[in-house]
């Protein structure tokens, strides 16, 4: 059931420009000719809710906090009652690094194949990860579940930066692990109960200073950034999202089929068991 949203900015193309150029970046004409209309493609206004589903939020007159919750959900403030709770969560997740490939983890022969479509701004995708992500481990440890991370940033300039910078550590095979940092600097600035866009946790120089952090290459990873092909590859997973009819984050694809983010570790195993067995 498609939840109440919000309208992705229109103006965010200029936003992104102006902000790389302040930094130095994308100067030559032939990069910008290859970035402008990549971004204006992912982010024409559609109406997309992230994640529509915390009752304690209500709209602002911009629509800055709207979101609604499905029957018998739970809000985030009442799932993750404070910041380090929902640290301490994220930084417990057990990651099978031995089998991750890029935004991937698990066996590639996987019964089934969970695609998950998050913007690393949105408190529900954070919610998302500290509620569920360590359940979805067990299923790909033990070889049951193919889990696939796919950028679908919605927010704003810096959910587009985040998303490049997803791809750059994919690149070093350190995804994993900056996924995780991503979300907890979300945590431990108080996303969940908190939502705050596009205030610098992810601008550029932010997301190199994460890469350091979890032992990549900051000068490759900082040229990756500046590549137009880490944007064209946010910008096909963006691309399958609107092509699937998704419109909110977090978004799910099990085996290529829709899926409402289910509400209780029971409803869970109930989705996974059946397409595993």
């Amino acid at each position: 059931m498609r939840q109440p949203g919000r309208r992705a900015s229109g103006g965010l193309t200029s936003a992104v420009l102006n902000a790389a150029d302040r930094r130095g970046w994308l100067l030559s004409v032939p990069t910008l000719g290859v970035l402008l209309p990549l971004v204006a493609m992912m982010l024409i206004p559609l109406l997309v809710a992230c994640g529509g589903d915390d009752d304690d939020a209500a709209s602002d007159d911009n629509g800055q906090n709207a979101s609604t919750v499905p029957p018998g959900e739970t809000s985030p403030t009442r799932a993750a009652t404070n910041t380090n709770d929902a640290a301490a969560a994220i930084e417990a997740i057990e990651f099978p690094l031995e089998l991750a490939d890029g935004m991937a983890l698990g066996e590639p022969e996987a019964p089934a194949t969970l695609q998950l479509f998050e913007d690393f701004q949105c408190p529900f995708c954070l919610r998302m990860t500290v509620l569920w992500e360590g359940l979805l481990m067990e299923y790909v440890e033990d070889g049951r579940l193919r889990l696939e991370f796919r950028n679908f940033p919605i927010l704003g300039d810096e959910s587009v930066y985040a998303a490049a910078a997803a791809v750059c550590a994919a690149e070093q095979d350190g995804f994993w692990e900056y996924h995780r940092k991503l979300f907890l600097v979300q945590a431990e600035a108080g996303q969940l109960t908190n939502e705050q866009l596009n205030v610098g946790r992810f601008d550029p120089d932010a997301l190199v200073d994460y890469a350091g952090v979890v032992s990549l290459d900051e000068a490759a990873f900082a040229t990756c950034l500046q590549d137009p092909a880490s944007l064209a590859a946010v910008q096909e997973d963006f691309t399958t999202a609107r092509n699937a009819g998704l419109t909110a984050t977090p978004s799910l694809l099990l085996d290529g089929q829709p899926l409402q983010v289910p509400t209780s570790e029971q409803a869970w195993r109930q989705v996974l068991d059946e397409a595993t067995k």
